[in-house]
């Protein structure tokens, strides 16, 4: 984690894109990236708590279901049908 810190920091220094850190706030970055994050906490416990209840098999097909899922979403959305 600290070499991916480290290695974020030196590429928006690289850029000099400092300016941006002006308009930068708490509020904006909790706007854009709040529902996000928090949908991917619930995710994780609901797929913990998943595992612990369901047996192995019925887990990994429901696993495998999720991607094929979203591939057909995707597919939907982009209007190819």
């Amino acid at each position: 984690e600290v070499v991916k810190l480290s290695m974020g920091i030196g590429g928006f220094l690289l850029t000099d894109n400092l300016e941006s850190l002006k308009h930068w706030t708490i509020n904006s970055s909790l706007l854009a990236a709040g529902l996000p994050s928090t949908l991917y906490a619930i995710q994780g416990v609901l797929t913990y708590k998943a595992y612990q209840n369901l047996d192995s098999v019925t887990f990994n097909g429901l696993t495998q279901m999720k991607t094929f899922s979203a591939a057909l979403c995707c597919y939907l959305v982009l209007g190819k049908v």
